[in-house]
């Protein structure tokens, strides 16, 4: 894929600690789930897709053995994250536990933030902007969408 940002990068190690076998959550866009040396180097485990189904589909994931979970939904004012909130959290504290995961949406920004914030605001105590100010540290680009932050704020 061809950037003019020469600063963009498919993913970033939002916490944990680079090169450990679990704790390491990472947030991304969907090219890195083909990126075969970063799943090995990360030694990613779980990957959280933020996507509409039809653009889901990674097969190379099961010769991995890595689990995957979908979260349907598109980055549109009209769509819900809400509902998507708690398998999410489940989901991401289950990986952390006994492996690294990957979040990732279409570009890294809305969807995928979304949920890792709600994770950060439920499991470690966060407030929503804390979560956020933390992501962007990371991932300067992280922003959830201004339908998705009026849902974060309200859960």
């Amino acid at each position: 894929m061809f950037c003019l940002n020469p600063n963009h990068r498919q993913y970033d190690l939002i916490f944990g600690t680079e090169g450990a076998s679990k704790g390491n959550l990472f947030i991304g866009e969907w090219h890195a789930v083909k990126n075969r040396e970063f799943l090995s180097k990360a030694k990613i485990t779980h990957v959280l897709s933020a996507l509409t189904p039809k653009s889901a589909f990674f097969p190379e994931l099961k010769s991995l053995q890595i689990e995957q979970k979908i979260v349907a939904i598109s980055d549109h004012p009209d769509e819900s994250i809400t509902p998507h909130f708690e398998p999410a959290i489940e989901f991401i504290g289950s990986a952390l536990q006994n492996g690294n995961i990957f979040v990732h949406c279409a570009g890294g920004r809305s969807r995928s933030v979304s949920l890792v914030v709600a994770y950060l605001v439920k499991e470690k105590g966060m407030s929503v902007q804390t979560a956020i100010a933390a992501i962007k540290e990371k991932r300067p680009e992280a922003g959830p969408n201004h339908h998705f932050l009026q849902e974060l704020n309200t859960f």
